[in-house]
């Protein structure tokens, strides 16, 4: 495979995984809707049963115990907070699946400025998927970089060619 081909490859592979992000948040988003009256901690056990995981885990329990206390008006705001956040993934997630050059530099400008966010929430309560999280975060932002770098794209850098502003 040759290395354009695999550029245009890994750029397809994270418009996916955008919209993967996007599907997710809009479920989160519909089941907060959906059981506005229905206590959280109990869908959350309820899930983790479905999907064969304990939900009195270590890692489950507490969660469990923080979303109890969550009413009606918290529920709409992290459900319309999720709903946001798809809107921006399936933006970046299309855009890359359409080769569109300012999609690279939306994915590269949204992705790292969410990256502080994501170390705060590892240092105050750190898991291994947290930190999964982060490396694939920070690998797209470097591959991303690169990728406009080598392009001649990125406007840090001299271009490499005349079309360096391109958004084509």
């Amino acid at each position: 495979m040759s290395s354009g081909h695999r550029s245009t490859a890994v750029l397809i592979w994270i418009g996916l995984f955008k919209l993967v992000k996007v599907l997710a948040l809009v479920a989160l988003a519909a089941v907060l809707l959906a059981r506005l009256h229905t206590p959280l901690d109990s869908l959350l056990r309820h899930a983790a049963a479905g999907f064969g995981v304990d939900p009195d885990s270590r890692h489950l329990a507490p969660l469990a115990a923080r979303l109890h206390g969550l009413g009606v008006h918290a529920r709409v705001a992290i459900a319309l907070g999720a709903l946001a956040y798809a809107a921006v993934f399936l933006v970046e997630g299309v855009g890359l699946l359409a080769h569109a050059v300012w999609a690279e530099y939306v994915t590269t400008i949204v992705t790292a400025s969410l990256l502080p966010l994501e170390v705060y929430e590892l240092v105050e309560s750190g898991s291994l998927l947290k930190v999964g999280v982060i490396v694939v975060n920070v690998a797209i932002v470097v591959y991303l970089v690169w990728r406009l770098r080598d392009r001649g794209r990125w406007p840090f850098t001299h271009a490499k060619h005349s079309h360096a502003w391109a958004w084509r």
